[in-house]
């Protein structure tokens, strides 16, 4: 079991050689590290004192934000990630630090600062929306003194990174002209990176290459990007394309990769051809912290030496990972390798398993069956099935509860073969057996976010249907594909000459 295939399931033999490559990329971040916080819980009530919703928490979670982000999805990638930002002498700061240091983010450069508060942004999700988000710390620009010392750290620290990824996020960490100045000092010696919501603070830096989403891409070029994109009817792509050489000086860098939503991303050079990478599509999107997942596997690409469109594709790859999430959460090494064969679970070991899975953010699907003779339909659901989330979890009837449910003659194949087919289908990530006609403990255990049946059941009659929404997670029913059954293949082969039943 190679991990969970996320966003990357197909990713190509030269890409995933590329993310072998990580752990030789030295990438050095500098910016506004924030902690980001997830309180999640159960919403079933208004509050007395205000019509607001009453959220009873289940969870929470803080994690790396911001620049912290895109060095702690440096280091889940694999690469040496290190950080240079400001963080203040608050737990906040100490809750930041202990996880950086957790997953593996060199923090030795970072500037402990007294007289300031740690960013925090603080969220309250109530069934998986969004209710309220609060935020605190200090974001007023650094003073002299402390722009300084943050201008000599980067140029000591860039020493030994083969890229420098900026993350400017307005928190005044990088307003200082000192650090700015180290910055474009930075960049005429190795590749430097800025994602930036004022791209244009950083043209005098000359960059190697910058990241816009179409916002800040829109606040750089101005109403005329907008004005080209309703010329063209809305296609957003073309509009960036018919602008490249405007978006290009504006910048002032070598190369611009610029994230348009579900239309992709298009990598833009001078002389060159545009080169669009589309983006999967993501059924229920969660962009949080995605762009800072592209700046950390678009700059391990180039510190690996990976050509730019290479390390471009592999990028949105990562993001595209990210963004099938929900909160903050980075892409792991594993996340981008080729599917390889799934992990068979027993159902005690199942509730740790998932609980591995859900501390790195991902999003659990759930569906169940026979499968007693694999048919291309069976192949066509859990396909689609697995694009729901990022680990496909199947549940397999036993024998006996197979008998029971098909009646005399049935299994065709025993649990063993059964499991070993499913197996070495690339969608499905972990097989676990049941006892009795559904799953409901497992279910139990595993709260999927997403139970997925084919349209030849009523879901609405499912108890694990209705077990799975009383739990918070949501159903999914897929089409099937026409004339493929078990049943109509047994009768097949049972009508052929020299078969028993014939």
């Amino acid at each position: 079991m190679t991990g969970p295939r996320g966003g990357a399931r197909g990713l190509p033999a030269s890409l995933a050689a590329l993310a072998r490559a990580f752990p030789r990329g030295r990438v050095l971040v500098v910016g506004d590290a924030v902690l980001d916080e997830w309180i999640e819980g159960e919403s079933r009530a208004v509050a007395r004192e205000a019509p607001v919703p009453t959220v009873d928490v289940r969870t929470r979670r803080a994690v790396p934000g911001g620049a912290a982000n895109t060095a702690a999805n440096v280091a889940a990638l694999g690469g040496q990630a290190r950080l240079l930002a400001l963080v203040g002498e608050d737990p906040a700061g100490e809750e930041l630090r202990t996880a950086l240091a957790t997953g593996g983010v060199d923090t030795s450069a970072c500037l402990r600062h007294g007289l300031r508060t740690t960013r925090a942004k603080r969220r309250v999700v109530a069934d998986r929306h969004v209710v309220a988000r609060f935020d605190e710390g200090d974001v007023s620009p650094v003073d002299e003194a402390t722009d300084a010392t943050l201008a000599r750290r980067l140029r000591a620290a860039a020493q030994e990174a083969d890229v420098v990824v900026v993350a400017d996020y307005d928190g005044g960490t990088l307003a200082g002209p000192a650090l700015r100045r180290a910055v474009a000092r930075v960049a005429a010696e190795r590749p430097v990176l800025v994602d930036a919501h004022d791209l244009a603070g950083w043209r005098p830096a000359r960059p190697f290459v910058v990241t816009p989403n179409w916002a800040e891409l829109t606040a750089l070029v101005g109403p005329a990007l907008t004005a080209a994109a309703r010329d063209a009817g809305g296609d957003r792509v073309a509009a960036v394309l018919g602008l490249a050489e405007v978006v290009l000086e504006r910048a002032g860098a070598t190369a611009v990769l610029a994230t348009i939503d579900v239309d992709g991303a298009m990598l833009l050079r001078p002389g060159r051809a545009a080169h669009h990478v589309p983006a999967r599509p993501v059924e229920d999107a969660h962009p949080s912290g995605a762009g800072d997942t592209l700046a950390a596997a678009l700059a391990l690409g180039l510190a690996v030496q990976g050509a730019l469109p290479e390390a471009a594709e592999l990028a949105v790859a990562a993001a595209t990972t990210v963004v099938r999430r929900e909160g903050t959460t980075v892409c792991t090494a594993e996340d981008l390798m080729p599917p390889g064969p799934a992990r068979v679970v027993e159902a005690d070991q199942l509730a740790r398993v998932v609980a591995a899975h859900r501390r790195e953010g991902r999003r659990i699907v759930f569906t169940n069956g026979c499968f007693d003779v694999l048919h291309a339909g069976h192949v066509a659901c859990l396909a689609a099935a697995s694009g729901f989330g990022d680990v496909l979890v199947v549940g397999l009837n036993d024998d006996a509860g197979v008998a029971a449910i098909k009646g005399d003659g049935r299994p065709v194949n025993g649990l063993a073969d059964r499991i070993d087919v499913l197996a070495a289908l690339g969608t499905v990530d972990h097989i676990t057996a049941f006892p009795g006609p559904a799953p409901l403990d497992l279910i139990r255990t595993l709260r999927p976010d997403v139970y997925v049946k084919g349209a030849d059941h009523d879901v609405d009659r499912l108890p694990e249907a209705t077990l799975v929404r009383h739990l918070g997670g949501r159903v999914v029913t897929l089409p099937l594909l026409p004339d493929r059954s078990t049943s109509g293949i047994i009768a097949a082969c049972a009508s052929l000459p020299g078969s028993r039943a014939s």
